[in-house]
């Protein structure tokens, strides 16, 4: 029974010993500190939009669709509304709604205009559907209180896709626009 007594009081002094001549443990690093999240929309440059017609660019039509794209006329665009024809079945239509409630409306009165309406075409947004219009393909978004819509021809291949494609890259722009 002594040997025992002995055998525990080694085994706590050498627990002991062991635990005050081991290393600190890992410390926790500091946070990485990331810039804010840019909350102006920016145009294909990067840089700062003049009006909504900046979300997308002659470029950006042209190297999706492979049509020849040209700058629109911004004479009428505001900073709440813009429609902006950038050649022959090239167009963006954008709207920045005061209220929820708006933006519902109108994004429910431009997809009545589209033929056969898709619905849900694009992730990530609230509202979304795709179709045919005036001979062009057709595809309306609503993300909070913006709503667009992207026109491109019937005759482009994969129009569908490429319509995502324009309309991922107007929302990369849009950043917190309509929030």
């Amino acid at each position: 029974m002594r040997r025992t007594r002995v055998a525990l009081l080694l085994a706590a002094a050498a627990a002991t010993f062991a635990t005050a001549c081991s290393p600190p443990g890992p410390t926790s690093s500091p946070p990485p500190s990331l810039p804010p999240a840019p909350t102006a929309p920016v145009g294909a440059n990067g840089q700062p939009i003049a009006n909504l017609c900046d979300l997308l660019s002659s470029q950006d039509f042209t190297a999706v669709t492979g049509d020849t794209a040209t700058a629109p006329d911004t004479s009428k665009a505001t900073a709440a509304s813009a429609t902006c024809e950038y050649g022959k079945g090239l167009r963006l239509v954008v709207n920045v709604n005061a209220s929820e409630d708006e933006a519902t409306l109108a994004f429910e009165q431009a997809s009545k205009k589209l033929t056969a309406p898709e619905n849900g075409t694009m992730a990530g947004v609230d509202q979304s559907a795709s179709g045919t219009t005036s001979g062009n393909l057709g595809l309306v978004v609503r993300r909070r209180l913006l709503v667009y819509t992207i026109e491109i021809p019937s005759s482009v291949a994969e129009g569908k896709f490429k319509l995502i494609q324009l309309s991922g890259m107007l929302l990369e722009r849009a950043h917190a626009l309509g929030t």
